[in-house]
C-alpha cells in the first residue's frame, strides 16, 4: 500500500528551510522496517489552521504582532480560523484566506482580564472537527500564557483526536512552566493524571512531538513574534513524502523519519494510526 506523509520539515544549522530534498534523501520506517520512498516533494496542498492565541492580557501586544505575522506569512497559502483561550475558547472568525479580515480580528482582540484556560478542550474540539473532514493538511498553533488549566479531557482523549485528526500541534508558552502535582498511585494504576497543569504538561510534552509539530517556552514575550514568523516559514515549505507501508491493520504505527543529507535536520511525526 502507498502510503503518503505530508509534514516532515527539514532545516540547516541555522534553522532556515532546506527546500532541495527528493525521495532519495529520505529514509522511512514504520515500527522499526525500513519502507521504500517513491518521491518527496515541498507540498503545496493548502493549509487548514486554527489559530489559537492568549487574550488575557499578559504579552497580548507581542502575541498580535506574531499572529500578524503568522497570518502575513502564510498568506494565499492557507485558511486560517481564529480563536482565543483566555478564560474561554471563542471563535473569532471562521476559515478564511482573507489577510485582511484575519488582520482585522487580530487587531480587534483586546485583553480580556480573565484567568487560566480550557486549552485541552480546545485542542480535543479541534482536532475532531478536523478528523470529522479528513482535512488534508490540519494545523493548530497556539499561543498561551502559563496559568491554570481547568480542562476536563483526559490526556490520552487529546492525544487520540490528534492522531486521528494527523494534526500537528504547535505550541508556545509564554512565561516560567506551571508545575503541578499528580496523584501517584492513581498514575501506578494507568488512571488519568489528578492535576489539570499536570494533563496539559503531558499532552504539551508528547502532542508536539508525535505530530511534528514544535513545543516552545519563552520567558520574554518579545521573542514571540519572530518565533511565529519562523513557525510559518517552516509551515510553508513542508515536504510530502509517498512511501509503501506494510499495509497492516494495526491502528496505530511509530515512525522513524530520517535524511542522508549531512548538515539537515528532519522534524516529522513520530506517530500515525487512529488512535483508537
Amino acid at each position: 500500500a502507498r502510503g503518503g506523509l505530508g509534514a516532515p520539515v527539514a532545516t540547516d544549522s541555522k534553522g532556515k528551510p532546506v527546500m532541495d530534498l527528493t525521495g532519495a534523501d529520505f529514509r522511512v520506517k514504520e515500527d522499526g522496517q525500513g519502507r521504500p520512498v517513491q518521491a518527496a516533494v515541498l507540498s503545496r496542498t493548502g493549509m487548514t489552521i486554527v489559530l489559537m492565541i492568549d487574550d488575557s492580557g499578559l504579552g497580548l501586544q507581542s502575541i498580535r504582532e506574531g499572529a500578524g505575522a503568522f497570518v502575513t506569512r502564510l498568506s494565499g497559502k492557507a485558511q486560517i480560523s481564529l480563536v482565543t483561550t483566555g478564560g474561554r475558547n471563542i471563535k473569532v472568525t471562521d476559515f478564511t484566506t482573507s489577510t485582511p479580515a484575519l488582520m482585522a480580528a487580530i487587531n480587534k482582540t483586546y485583553a480580556r482580564n480573565a484567568s487560566g484556560a480550557f486549552l485541552l478542550d480546545g485542542f480535543f474540539e479541534v482536532a475532531r472537527s478536523f478528523a470529522a473532514v479528513e482535512i488534508p493538511r490540519p494545523i493548530i498553533v497556539s499561543v498561551a500564557v502559563e496559568g491554570q488549566e481547568f480542562s476536563d479531557t483526559k490526556v490520552e482523549d487529546v492525544l487520540n483526536a490528534l492522531l486521528r485528526s494527523r494534526a500537528q500541534l504547535y505550541v508556545i508558552r509564554l512565561g516560567n512552566p506551571v508545575i503541578g502535582q499528580s496523584n501517584a498511585l492513581g498514575m501506578e494504576r494507568g488512571e488519568s493524571l489528578a492535576n489539570e497543569s499536570v494533563r496539559l504538561n503531558a499532552v504539551l510534552g508528547q502532542g508536539p512531538a508525535r505530530s511534528g509539530g514544535r513545543s516552545e517556552q519563552l520567558i520574554q514575550h518579545t521573542g514571540i513574534p519572530p518565533l511565529m514568523d519562523q513557525i510559518a516559514i517552516e509551515l510553508a515549505d513542508q515536504y510530502a513524502v509517498t512511501y509503501t507501508t506494510a499495509g497492516t491493520s494495526a491502528s496505530d504505527v511509530n515512525l522513524d523519519v530520517e535524511t542522508s543529507r549531512r548538515g539537515v535536520r528532519l522534524r516529522a511525526p513520530t506517530r500515525v494510526g487512529t488512535g483508537r
